[in-house]
């Protein structure tokens, strides 16, 4: 009995292993089983709340690739923020550069910001995670300072909605 069950698993084994090609990617073009890749050029928009409200604009350039998996996507981006002033503290400015990948609904992302009010300085690194479909995501982002937190008015915590609005594209061939 022993014996029969390990010939039937060989034989199953054999019988597997054996197939020329898979059936489906036979029916399926080339080009279609790999998906497609586009970059974009985007608007980049943003709001967020750090213990204060802030807003962002920029620019960001996007490679978005779809397939039988899902889609994968990678950004570039550059903008300026905006966090207006409160009772206590001014206007603060930032320019901040930064990448983002997305995978599916997961998103990450890391950004190096400088912000002043125009008396203090700061310079900022926010690694992210969150949710999203590339165009439109909603991060959790963890501030590290290289100033021990001049601004008062910031927390380490960051919860930002971001949107990239597509302004341009072009096909990229594989």
């Amino acid at each position: 009995m022993k014996r029969a069950v390990i010939l039937i698993f060989i034989f199953l084994c054999q019988f597997s292993f054996g197939q020329v090609q898979d059936s489906i990617k036979a029916k399926v073009p080339f080009e279609n089983r790999y998906g497609q890749t586009k970059i974009f050029n985007c608007l980049r928009t943003g709001i967020g709340f750090q213990k204060s409200f802030q807003t962002e604009i920029g620019y960001s350039r996007m490679k978005y690739t779809t397939g039988c998996t899902g889609f994968f996507s990678k950004t570039y981006y550059s903008s300026l923020e905006y966090i207006p002033e409160t009772a206590n503290f001014d206007d603060v400015f930032g320019l901040k550069v930064g990448l983002e990948y997305n995978l599916s609904i997961i998103a990450v992302a890391l950004e190096a910001k400088y912000q002043t009010d125009f008396v203090t300085k700061d310079f900022v690194i926010t690694p992210k995670i969150g949710v999203g479909l590339s165009y439109i995501n909603l991060f959790y982002g963890y501030t590290i300072s290289t100033n021990k937190n001049p601004f008062p008015n910031f927390g380490n915590h960051q919860i930002s909605l971001i949107i990239n609005l597509p302004l341009t594209s072009k096909n990229q061939t594989q």
